[in-house]
């Protein structure tokens, strides 16, 4: 529907829409996204658009740092804003990757 229409629009038609039709998070790799600037339950990560796949060096104005930088983060801490742990969750079934490519 439209939803997945507006993704393939700003996400550069890359196909990171996943079967539960939510967009793939940049930073944690999870299908948590329903719509632009929404900030990603997994990790925090604020999808603002930018298709960081082709430059993960890229500094992203809402989140304040690189895809890279809070891939790394995620990496030590389970969240890409340090001490906020308490804010965000585990993934469900449906947002997993293995269940959405």
């Amino acid at each position: 529907g439209r939803r997945v229409y507006m993704y393939k629009e700003v996400i550069g038609k890359n196909e990171r829409i996943g079967k539960n039709g939510k967009a793939k998070c940049f930073c944690c790799g999870n299908y948590t996204i329903d719509r632009l600037f929404e900030e990603c339950s997994v990790c925090l990560w604020q999808y603002d658009g930018i298709d960081f796949d082709k430059s993960e060096d890229k500094r992203s104005a809402p989140n304040g740092m690189s895809v890279k930088e809070a891939r790394k983060i995620f990496e030590e801490d389970g969240v890409c804003v340090p001490g906020f742990k308490h804010l965000v969750r585990d993934p469900i079934d449906d947002e997993l990757p293995e269940n959405n490519e």
